[in-house]
């Protein structure tokens, strides 16, 4: 890819490029936010940041809301997930963000929660009530949200009321927490 031009004029930090295809690329700290082909406008699409993560072994109490440790990435296009310490996505891209989590709990009474927190304040939750017959209750929450690219991040919590502790089903395709960019802001 040839660079002809560099500005940091509207966006700062935003580069713009041509391709021999004559295809023009936007980024935004070096992560590509849009794209426009011969065909058109791919705001987002293919170059934004994506992660998805498992989760290690997980007990989780019951009666409060507990930050979820997914702690084993699949994959992290920008390196913008925590799998070590805060357990949080921060993109480096401002933009619209789909995000999910989801687990299963093996408790068979009791309300369930899936919560995704945005700074540290629930802004997306899903409730299951208590009407397990399978050994466990599956719970997914998910949604877009607004990141801002710099201070914003997104974590998964968890809840349950079975009146003990639950074990939390650490199979990948069971429990995980998964975000990618939709489109630019």
């Amino acid at each position: 890819m040839a660079l002809i031009n560099t500005t940091t004029t509207g966006v700062l930090g935003s580069t713009f490029y041509a391709d021999g295809s004559g295809d023009l690329t936007i980024q935004q700290n070096g992560v590509t936010v849009n794209k426009i082909t011969s065909s058109g406008l791919l705001n987002g699409a293919g170059g934004g940041p994506a992660f998805s993560a498992s989760l290690g072994t997980f007990t989780l109490s019951a009666s409060t809301f507990t930050k979820m440790p997914f702690s084993s990435e699949t994959f992290d296009t920008n390196n913008n997930y925590d799998p070590t310490t805060n357990y949080r996505f921060t993109p480096t891209v401002a933009g619209y963000y789909w995000i999910k989590v989801q687990y299963f709990l093996g408790v068979s009474s009791g309300r369930t929660v899936a919560s995704i927190y945005k700074n540290g304040s629930d802004v997306c939750q899903t409730l299951v009530p208590s009407n397990a017959t399978n050994g466990g209750i599956s719970v997914v929450s998910q949604g877009l949200i607004v990141l801002n690219g710099t201070t914003d991040y997104v974590e998964a919590y968890a809840y349950q009321e079975s009146g003990g502790s639950g074990s939390v089903n650490t199979n990948g395709v069971l429990s995980l927490f998964q975000g990618y960019m939709v489109r630019g802001a």
